[in-house]
């Protein structure tokens, strides 16, 4: 499916389980966005700087091609921790959107971390995979108030890796960036294949990709799959919307469908109450629904 530069900024490329995800501002920048905290907090966390113009932008559900008029940028999810970025005969030039108490250190030779403090403990770390790269850091006696990754190809290309992990394993395994590409495409096209219409259909499939791209890992909270409402502006599993999502794959897909009831259950109160929306962070119950999750469970 190929999209424009307008609905890059707003149906971000992402994957299955993934908290990661990539939209395009108006500038034309690429921003790297969390989604930990729910929609209370602002997401971005990366911004990749371009100068030139983007000639044309490819998005699959397994991989986002943008195209200038010097080279390329590719990316693409090895799984649901670890994205890759790989370009062609393009520089990358990374600013972390550092807050509060954050810091970018180098932990080593090739590897960056960046401690998000104000992001529920998250930790990314960037691994330098091709290029030559320099880290510029301005650091105020609090935080890093200011750090820029910059990195050169070497033989016309550049690839690494943002880890979500809380730790870096020396021992961990990344896949290259054609095999990442296959891992995703098939369990995509796993998943796509459960529906049998419209497989040439460039609006379908990009249904099927939101339907697919939309759920969310465990991680704090969120103690079963899950579904967000969306991964650009209504992140959190909202128990109204959420059975409208199950909806079209409770058939072939139970146990993820149930999953998503089983999150709300899994903080019912004592009085019955279930919240309004859940994240990994918190649960709202300020606001509640009508018993709808009764009422689709007595009707399915």
């Amino acid at each position: 499916m190929i999209i424009s530069k307008y609905e890059l900024s707003n149906i971000p490329f992402t994957r299955r389980g993934s908290y990661l995800r990539i939209l395009i501002d108006k500038d034309n920048n690429i921003l790297i966005g969390h989604l930990t905290g729910g929609d209370d907090i602002e997401k971005e966390i990366i911004r990749i700087n371009v100068s030139e113009k983007i000639k044309d932008i490819v998005m699959l559900p397994y991989l986002l091609k943008i195209e200038y008029k010097v080279g390329e940028i590719h990316f693409t999810f090895s799984n649901s921790n670890i994205l890759k970025i790989k370009t062609y005969k393009l520089p990358i030039k990374s600013e972390f959107l550092t807050k509060s108490y954050d810091y970018v250190i180098e932990r080593s030779n090739y590897l960056v971390e960046f401690n998000c403090s104000h992001r529920n403990n998250l930790f990314l770390f960037i691994k330098i995979e091709e290029g030559e790269y320099k880290l510029i850091n301005k650091w105020d006696g609090l935080r890093t108030e200011y750090s820029i990754l910059s990195i050169t190809p070497i033989r016309e290309c550049c690839e690494l890796a943002v880890l979500d992990l809380k730790c870096e394993n020396p021992q961990y395994s990344i896949p290259s960036f054609a095999e990442s590409v296959n891992k995703t495409r098939k369990e995509f096209e796993a998943f796509s294949s459960n529906f049998k219409i419209g497989n040439n259909n460039p609006q379908i499939t990009l249904a099927k990709y939101i339907l697919w791209a939309n759920t969310v890992s465990l991680r704090g909270l969120i103690k079963y799959e899950g579904y967000f409402s969306s991964k650009n502006k209504m992140s959190n599993i909202w128990s109204w919307d959420v059975l409208f999502t199950i909806i079209p794959i409770i058939e072939k897909f139970p146990d993820l469908s149930f999953d998503n009831l089983r999150i709300f259950f899994s903080i019912q109160r004592e009085d019955g109450l279930i919240p309004d929306f859940i994240n990994d962070i918190y649960f709202h119950e300020n606001f509640c629904k009508p018993p709808l999750l009764d009422i689709f469970l007595n009707t399915s």
